[in-house]
């Protein structure tokens, strides 16, 4: 059952400190590349967009002076 296995979780922790810190830090370690990669991919975007929309300045300055 979950409650035994919580029980067994705790009494780990509690004799094993570092392994508990352990879980702790992969826990933080996951969240940390989540933002990592979600910054990234929004960094991206950010900047595939402002491209975008330079060239379509361009383009409409071009039309409009030809």
């Amino acid at each position: 059952g979950g409650r035994r296995t919580a029980v067994a979780v705790e009494e780990r922790g509690e004799r094993n400190p570092a392994w508990a810190c352990g879980v702790a830090a992969d826990g933080l370690a996951v969240l940390v590349a989540f933002a990592r990669v979600f910054a990234a991919g929004l960094a991206l975007a950010l900047t595939a967009g402002l491209a975008l929309a330079v060239a379509a300045d361009a383009a409409l300055a071009a039309f409009a002076f030809a």
